[in-house]
């Protein structure tokens, strides 16, 4: 089994891109959601925090990462 590597990224705040409110509501719409006005602001003041840890994510899994990929059904009986 592959260890995981528990570094933490560093991501710099400065190179995450602010979203208007006015995008941020479109794609919102789009996946079939209507929050109120309010909602949609504390959405946008928490969007770069939200891109900030998609950032930290590992995205380098390989087929011995899944966990299905690993455990058989034999039975011991």
């Amino acid at each position: 089994m592959q260890e995981v590597d528990s570094q933490v990224t560093e991501v710099n705040f400065m190179e995450i891109h602010a979203i208007s409110l006015e995008e941020l509501k479109a794609r919102i719409n789009a996946a079939g959601f209507t929050p109120d006005d309010q909602s949609l602001r504390e959405m946008q003041a928490a969007w770069p925090h939200f891109q900030a840890m998609r950032a930290r994510l590992r995205r380098d899994y390989s087929y011995a990462d899944e966990p299905a990929s690993f455990f058989s059904l034999e039975s011991g009986a």
